[in-house]
């Protein structure tokens, strides 16, 4: 090889020498600056991590209260229904008491009808009764006058025998 070539190659190895150092530093230089801007930006998107991260917790204690709430509202609904499960069985149960009251009211109804129409016609039986009651009583009536008087007249009788047997008695002595 010649000397001109060996200078020539030198000259272009030390220029791509030269370039490769200045391409190594630029690269360099790119590769540190991009990794400043990634680790910017991975801080820049960890602090936005950071506040997502705090407002999903803010979001989860909000949810949490809304879970206690609800909790709490469950356990009203248990507590109402187990009311209205006891109120239902009372309705069960007066509805109950209401049909065996019905049952004994018709029953009732029916007696009473039963009971009314004999009044009737007992009423009836009496009102065509009065006046032959009142006829015997009436006739027992003046029999008893009649009686009376026999009695009166009897006892009217026994007196004077009385006294005609006392008349006699002191003849007699």
């Amino acid at each position: 090889m010649s000397a001109k070539f060996e200078k020539l190659m030198l000259e272009k190895m030390d220029k791509l020498s030269g370039d490769l150092n200045s391409f190594k530093n630029d690269i360099t230089e790119r590769l540190v600056n991009f990794e400043k801007f990634t680790i910017r930006k991975f801080e820049e998107h960890d602090k936005k991590f950071e506040a997502i991260d705090r407002r999903f917790e803010a979001i989860d204690r909000r949810f949490e209260t809304i879970d206690r709430r609800f909790e709490a509202i469950d356990r009203r609904f248990e507590t109402i229904d187990k009311k209205f499960d006891v109120v239902d069985k009372k309705f069960v149960s007066i509805d109950k008491h209401f049909d065996i009251l019905d049952k004994q009211v018709h029953k009732l109804t029916e007696d009473m009808q039963v009971v009314k129409e004999a009044v009737i016609l007992i009423e009836d039986k009496i009102t065509r009764e009065i006046p032959t009651l009142f006829d015997a009583y009436s006739m027992h009536q003046d029999k008893q006058e009649r009686q009376d008087n026999t009695i009166d007249s009897l006892n009217l009788k026994v007196e004077d025998h009385d006294i005609r047997i006392s008349c006699l008695e002191q003849k007699v002595i």
